[in-house]
């Protein structure tokens, strides 16, 4: 099925990208589309437990690298 084949293509290129930024926009824009959905964000949990925003997709572009307490979200 579809979902198998993207999720075959998306463990290929987590084996194979050093790019972390097009990595995280290639995961988000593809939960995206498996989940059929019109916005996603991919978080990182970082060490100080601030969440840093890696990608987004169907939100403001300006969003990807702020940050916010991991409980927070946004709007």
């Amino acid at each position: 099925t579809q979902a198998l084949v993207s999720l075959e293509r998306l463990g290929l290129e987590l084996i194979s990208s050093t790019d972390l930024s097009d990595l995280a926009s290639r995961v988000c824009t593809l939960a995206r589309d498996l989940c059929g959905i019109d916005r996603a964000v991919l978080y990182h949990r970082r060490p100080d437990d601030q969440a840093e925003i890696m990608a987004v997709v169907g939100w403001d572009a300006g969003l990807v690298h702020q940050t916010c307490e991991p409980e927070a979200g946004f709007g």
